[in-house]
């Protein structure tokens, strides 16, 4: 009789099966990849948003989703004039639009995602927002 060999003595079943090892292994890296996937999805953005200024001041507009912390400085919204200002990131249901100039707060706008696309993403700055700054003693640029 001749001495078996280590093949002979598995079981046939374990002879057949795939690598368990290697799938759990692939399994875990796709559970992970998708994780990582979710966790670092790039901003959504909106094309355009228009600032009509109503008032004489050139005013520093930021925006933010109702989160201080989240503000992002989207640039100068020119004195009595239309300012375009393009690829803004997109802050969700709420945006909050707060207009300042020289350390001073002109004022504060609060509007719906809804609200925007309804007015084409114009965001009137009401003539309002002239009187804190003069209140401050600033005065307009000249044109």
């Amino acid at each position: 009789m001749s001495p078996l060999s280590a093949t002979q003595l598995r079981p046939a079943s374990l002879r057949r099966s795939p690598n368990l090892g290697a799938a759990a292994a692939l399994v875990a890296l796709a559970v992970v990849l998708l994780a990582a996937g979710l966790l670092v999805r790039a901003p959504s953005f909106v094309g355009q948003v228009t600032f009509v200024n109503r008032t004489p001041f050139d005013l520093n507009a930021q925006v933010d989703n109702g989160h201080a912390d989240d503000t992002l400085l989207l640039g100068v919204a020119q004195p009595d004039q239309v300012t375009p200002v393009y690829d803004v990131v997109d802050q969700g249901s709420t945006w909050v639009f707060t207009f300042s100039r020289g350390g001073v707060t002109a004022g504060t706008l609060r509007l719906t995602s809804s609200q925007l696309e309804a007015h084409h993403w114009r965001v009137e700055i009401p003539a309002s927002f002239a009187v804190p700054l003069q209140a401050a003693g600033q005065e307009p640029q000249p044109h």
